[in-house]
């Protein structure tokens, strides 16, 4: 008897590349160092600014791994303000890349440590 082999079409997906810009900031009434960007409305906390940092920057990559497999993550993007850049790189392959501009919002809101937060996460599509 012949076995049959089943082909499953596995869903497409795509590289992107993110730079969010982010702050960190002393917070004296709750005596810690808070992390914030403002594209995704992420805060972070922690008692030392590199430990803000390193903890913003994990939320933020957390965030965007799950919520690109979920169906709103098209108007996560537009809410924030996001918009899509295609670049080809050296390789010849398309890569989408999202801006922002949040350093006005930081400034406005004293975050006097402001910093690129790059980020890299899988789109999830339907199976092509």
């Amino acid at each position: 008897m012949a076995t049959r082999v089943r082909q499953v079409a596995q869903p497409a997906r795509s590289a992107v590349r993110a730079s969010l810009k982010a702050g960190v900031r002393y917070d004296e009434r709750a005596k810690v160092y808070v992390g914030y960007a403002p594209a995704l409305n992420i805060y972070s906390q922690a008692t030392t600014e590199a430990h803000a940092k390193r903890a913003l920057e994990s939320a933020i990559t957390l965030f965007l791994n799950v919520a690109s497999h979920g169906r709103g993550f098209a108007d996560i993007l537009e809410t924030a303000g996001l918009s899509r850049d295609h670049q080809k790189n050296g390789a010849g392959h398309e890569d989408v890349r999202i801006h922002a501009v949040e350093e006005e919002i930081l400034e406005r809101q004293n975050f006097h440590c402001i910093f690129d937060v790059p980020t890299a996460f899988c789109l999830w599509g339907k199976a092509a």
